[in-house]
């Protein structure tokens, strides 16, 4: 009997019409230059009102560098993050969409007080070698660093692009979470492959069907849909107009919307190697099969945020009529 195993790691000066020359025309005058009319004082005054926010988040990065190093090899290497590297540029988009509220307050405590909690985690991740950790408290101090230099309001507007950095971050024990998401993705195919009437045997992460093998392993638990699917939905749910706790539900449905695809495509691939062929299901369909499922609980989603009344702020304002 063959087995195959279907868990690969997947995968913006006119002039006057006659007469004689007016003697002061052409000669500009000291109070139309640039520097006269306060242009070039108020960008120096701008610039250098930024500069000391823009010097300590490059001390803060040259700090963390060995942490920043460990997020791109577990990007590159880690199957269950390779989104990591669209979290940041997502995140800068959006802040700079928000940069209007940066300006320059007096600190409260609170503000120190931020900045404290995240020096003590890097330090606790220092001694006891959390990656993790220091990766969070990078989120942390960066935070913190703009309530310090732009005050309350500011870090409101920034919640958001500082928070999304955390989808960027490979969080301890995921193997046992990807192990427990296996053992849920067995059951769910098994359920739904009896329910078609297809005469199935399942042994641990096997599954049987005639003269082929079917092994779930753990990149196909669908750890790697789930994390990436709730990222995208963050962004989604934040971009919609609409109740907080209605966004918060359509966050919280990305997880059995994530589930329920990685489920279906194991089926399909199980399908396409009966009714079809083996050698197809297990190879090329098996790893490219991730994408439409993805995209699929993806429009799931953008349904479920349409039955619910909620539609993008953007479109909001271009239906709004001009005055």
């Amino acid at each position: 009997m063959a087995k195959f195993d279907i868990m690969k790691v997947e995968d913006l000066p006119s002039g006057g019409t006659s007469g004689d020359p007016d003697p002061g025309q052409g000669q500009r005058s000291p109070d139309d230059s640039p520097t006269a009319s306060g242009q070039e004082p108020t960008d120096n005054a701008s610039l250098k009102g930024h500069l000391a926010p823009i010097v300590a988040a490059i001390l803060v990065l040259l700090l963390y560098l060995p942490t920043l190093i460990w997020l791109v090899r577990s990007w590159l290497h880690n199957p269950y993050y390779s989104h990591g590297f669209l979290v940041p540029p997502v995140s800068m988009v959006i802040a700079w969409a928000r940069r209007e509220s940066l300006k320059r307050e007096k600190p409260s405590k609170g503000a120190f007080l931020a900045l404290a909690v995240g020096a003590g985690m890097f330090i606790t991740a220092f001694a006891w070698d959390v990656s993790s950790l220091s990766a969070v408290s990078l989120v942390m101090v960066l935070a913190g660093l703009i309530w310090v230099f732009y005050g309350f309001k500011a870090i409101r507007a920034m919640a958001f692009p500082i928070g999304f950095l955390l989808f960027m971050i490979p969080f301890p024990y995921y193997n046992d979470i990807a192990f427990r998401l296996q053992n849920v993705s067995v059951h769910s195919c098994t359920w739904l492959l009896h329910a078609l009437g297809l005469p199935i045997t399942t042994a641990g992460s096997e599954i049987t069907l005639g003269d082929a093998t079917f092994s779930i392993g753990l990149t196909c638990g669908g750890l790697n849909i789930l994390v990436a699917l709730a990222a995208l939905t963050a962004v989604f749910a934040y971009l919609l107009d609409g109740p907080a706790y209605k966004r918060v539900i359509l966050l919280a449905l990305s997880v059995p919307l994530a589930l329920l695809a990685n489920a279906l495509r194991i089926v399909s691939i199980v399908l396409a190697a009966h009714y079809y062929d083996v050698g197809f299901a297990t190879g090329f369909y098996h790893d490219n099969s991730s994408l439409p499922f993805f995209i699929l609980a993806s429009l799931c989603l953008i349904l479920i945020a349409r039955i619910a009344g909620c539609r993008l702020r953007i479109r909001q304002q271009r239906d709004r009529p001009r005055k």
